[in-house]
Order: structure tokens, then sequence, then C-alpha cells
């Protein structure tokens, strides 16, 4: 039985921490929610 697994952030670390687990995608289920936002300068 796969695990599931949630990635919540934004930024850097939350796409670095998507990007090793997608090596495990035979093992996972794997899901992301991220954040995206401008200063707008």
């Amino acid at each position: 039985m796969k695990k599931n697994i949630v990635a919540i952030g934004g930024g850097n670390g939350t796409a670095v921490s998507v990007q090793a687990c997608k090596t495990f995608l035979d093992q996972i289920n794997l899901s992301a929610v991220v954040s995206m936002s401008d200063s707008g300068g």
C-alpha cells in the first residue's frame, strides 16, 4: 500500500523537497500545496 505524502509551503524549500520525493513515486502518492506571491516591485 502506498503512503500519501503532502508537501505544504512555498519558496525554494518546498520545490526541493518535492523534487527529492519524486524518486519514490513508485512507493508514494505525492501531492503539493504551494503558495505563490509577488511584492509587485
